[in-house]
């Protein structure tokens, strides 16, 4: 009796086979399938991821790469020119660069002191500036701890990935800066900000002692030049010359500087210190740390290119004659000052808000009988 079609000669269930003898072929079940996309999809996810994270650290990496590569055309461009570019209008800033945009093609942040980016030939003479950047970079980044970076010259920063520039100058005073200056906030990296926002700007400053070292600017911050003072003669017939030099700083109109004197010298009969031919003699004061705790206003400055020993009068070609009251050595402590902050009335030498550069130094003033 010959075996029905299909059937398996060995169990006798029904079923198809091949020439060996084994079960047909047979495909994915939907959860395989399944499996199989999910893996696919966590493949391409964790690829794209990877793809992302890697373009982000390459713009990272050259809008950094922008940023120092800027600082260093603002550098030379102030060796140059003896000031920085100004920022508004932003062409000449654009121009002074090597490449205005960051890798995310958004214009970078650029700050400045106004006052180095208006005269050529200012930065060698300033010592400050109206810029403070305040630093919230300690170990623990806390907004409740900042560094306060005093006479900054200039900033340039990149906006960052989130494309939304966080650093900005508002007037102070603001956590530590004082008021009257500019005053920019730097955070720590991927930590919020004052508004909450993450921060990721990529941001570089120059102080004004970098700037002048980087422009070769050395000797030339303000300085009384003299070290000593010629003997002097008791006598109304002995006449004394001697004139303090100043040099450096930011001078006034005509090259003037503002001179203080101070010191024993007050007590010699007929010294007179005078700060232009026919004006009037410098009020000298008895009192040291007066010059150094007068305003720029107070009437203890006198105007002058030099400070030179003349009579009552300031006479041209004049000069002073002690007449008493003893032969001796006496102090004459003088201090100079220049215009580093033109338009505006400084504070005194001594105070941090005082934008003026200051040079003083102590004389010895030997009379002999």
């Amino acid at each position: 009796m010959k075996k029905p079609i299909g059937m398996n000669s060995v169990n006798g269930k029904g079923g198809t086979s091949d020439v060996n003898g084994k079960g047909g072929t047979s495909g994915m079940t939907l959860i395989e399938v399944s499996i199989v996309l999910v893996v696919l999809g966590l493949l391409i996810s964790l690829g794209t991821s990877l793809m992302i994270s890697m373009v982000k650290r390459v713009q990272f990496a050259n809008s950094r790469e922008i940023v120092y590569g800027d600082v260093d055309s603002l550098t030379s461009y102030a060796a140059t020119n003896g000031r920085l570019p100004s920022p508004s209008p932003s062409t000449e800033f654009q121009g002074s660069v090597r490449n205005p945009n960051d890798a995310w093609n958004k214009p970078l942040t650029y700050i400045t002191d106004p006052a180095l980016s208006g005269t050529a030939n200012t930065i060698c003479g300033r010592r400050s500036t109206n810029l403070t950047v305040i630093a919230y970079r300690q170990p623990t980044c806390t907004l409740d701890t900042a560094t306060i970076i005093n006479n900054v010259a200039f900033v340039a920063a990149s906006g960052g990935d989130n494309l939304k520039p966080q650093t900005t100058a508002v007037a102070g005073p603001v956590g530590g800066c004082a008021a009257g200056n500019q005053c920019v906030s730097v955070y720590c990296a991927l930590r919020p900000d004052n508004n909450g926002v993450i921060y990721d700007d990529i941001v570089k400053w120059v102080n004004m002692d970098e700037l002048r070292t980087k422009a070769g600017c050395a000797g030339a911050p303000l300085s009384i030049v003299n070290n000593e003072l010629p003997y002097g003669s008791l006598g109304s017939t002995i006449n004394y010359n001697a004139t303090i030099y100043a040099s450096g700083g930011v001078p006034l109109s005509g090259g003037n500087y503002r001179w203080c004197v101070e010191g024993t010298i007050k007590t010699v009969t007929g010294a007179y210190l005078c700060t232009s031919i026919g004006g009037t003699p410098v009020q000298i004061n008895p009192n040291i740390d007066t010059c150094i705790n007068s305003p720029e206003s107070d009437s203890h400055w006198c105007v002058g290119r030099n400070l030179f020993f003349g009579n009552s009068t300031c006479a041209a070609g004049s000069s002073s004659q002690f007449t008493g009251p003893a032969s001796g050595s006496y102090s004459v402590n003088v201090v100079v000052r220049d215009d580093n902050n033109p338009g505006t009335d400084d504070p005194a030498c001594n105070q941090s808000s005082n934008r003026d550069n200051c040079a003083g130094k102590t004389f010895v003033l030997t009379i002999n009988p």
